[in-house]
């Protein structure tokens, strides 16, 4: 992994889900990390990415950091990364 970088999400997921639900219960995972980066104005790029390994897709979000204070601050507020599951999808 690249320096100032921390996996925030490894989660496997069924893919036969439509991809908008996975979509909003990606997002629904990640809302206190944005809420962290709003907080802190901190300079953070959030990239997903998908993978097969097994039956179960993976959908993996890794945080890229821009300088190493913000690195290891974000580190320090979220101690039990990755989150291995996502946050289910929230109807009206």
């Amino acid at each position: 992994m690249k320096k100032n970088c921390v996996t925030v999400i490894s989660a496997r997921f069924n893919e036969s889900m439509e991809q908008w639900i996975l979509d909003d219960m990606i997002q629904s995972t990640m809302l206190p990390y944005f809420a962290w980066q709003s907080d802190h104005n901190s300079d953070v790029q959030f990239e997903r990415t998908f993978s097969n390994p097994d039956y179960y897709g993976r959908v993996t979000v890794v945080a890229n950091f821009k300088n190493s204070v913000d690195h290891a601050f974000f580190i320090t507020s979220f101690s039990k990364l990755p989150t291995k599951t996502l946050n289910p999808l929230k109807l009206a």
